[in-house]
């Protein structure tokens, strides 16, 4: 994945953590699963989305088994 912009070492950090919290919470152990739930984090990131709470939410509904039978 190529980024438009430089990522500073602050917001890797912030990344990070959200991606940790949000596999603890959601019980994402194998290395598949943290590799799709970074690659969907950073394309958020990618397009904009930079505030670590809107990036968790968001996170939070793609994780959303009930989502997928609203839809």
């Amino acid at each position: 994945m190529l980024f438009r912009s430089v990522v500073r070492p602050d917001q890797i950090t912030m990344l990070v953590r959200v991606l940790n919290q949000h596999c603890e919470k959601h019980g994402i152990r194998s290395r598949e699963g943290r590799e799709h739930v970074a690659s969907s984090l950073l394309a958020m990131y990618d397009a904009g989305v930079a505030d670590d709470r809107e990036l968790a939410a968001r996170l939070a509904r793609e994780d959303d088994p009930d989502r997928m039978a609203a839809e």
